[in-house]
């Protein structure tokens, strides 16, 4: 038998999921523990199949966080570990299978609402897009910095960003992420 480790914090014993699987299976486990990406010329079923058994080996803690990806909210407390990976592979597959429900989905809100939303649940890394005519109003060091977010670009103080992040190092002079500097202390607004 092989021992199959997965923790999603080093010194965390609840975040570790261990599983005894057979040595045959080892370059299998590889294969099923990957990431969410559809291989080429992969079939849906397999693809399915894999990604369950992926959420199956997932910490609680990585269950949480792909929730909070995927659904643009944070996990409710009240749900369980089961229904957590119920309701990650029904998203899976209409991700996969009808993505523009899901975008109608989201569309559906006020754009500042589907703007805050977006800043809350990215992660470090991400290029996110805002909404067409939106405002970020920012706090920092005692002035307001205000972006003006277009089709493909960002607009600061008359000078054009291709991201957030770019935005976020400009006023900071750090190497900040966007996405973390802009969720927190920033009013959103439509057409300022």
């Amino acid at each position: 038998m092989t021992t199959l480790t997965k923790c999603a914090h080093e010194n965390k014993m609840p975040d570790t999921v261990q599983v005894s699987v057979p040595k045959a299976w080892g370059s299998l486990m590889a294969l099923i523990v990957m990431d969410d990406q559809k291989m080429p010329n992969e079939e849906v079923d397999v693809f399915m199949i894999r990604q369950f058994a992926r959420l199956q080996f997932s910490s609680t803690t990585d269950l949480k966080s792909e929730y909070k990806r995927r659904f643009y909210e944070m996990c409710p407390d009240i749900m369980t570990r089961e229904d957590l990976i119920l309701t990650l592979t029904k998203r899976i597959y209409v991700d996969q299978n009808a993505p523009e429900k899901v975008w109608k989905e989201l569309k559906n809100e006020l754009p500042h609402e589907y703007a805050h939303r977006l800043l809350q649940t990215a992660r470090q890394g991400d290029k996110i897009e805002l909404p067409r005519g939106i405002w970020l109003i920012r706090n920092y060091k005692r002035k307001n910095h205000r972006v003006q977010c277009m089709e493909t670009c960002y607009i600061y103080k008359d000078r054009y960003f291709d991201s957030l992040t770019e935005v976020a190092q400009f006023i900071t002079g750090t190497q900040c992420s966007g996405p973390s500097f802009f969720k927190r202390k920033t009013e959103i607004v439509m057409d300022y």
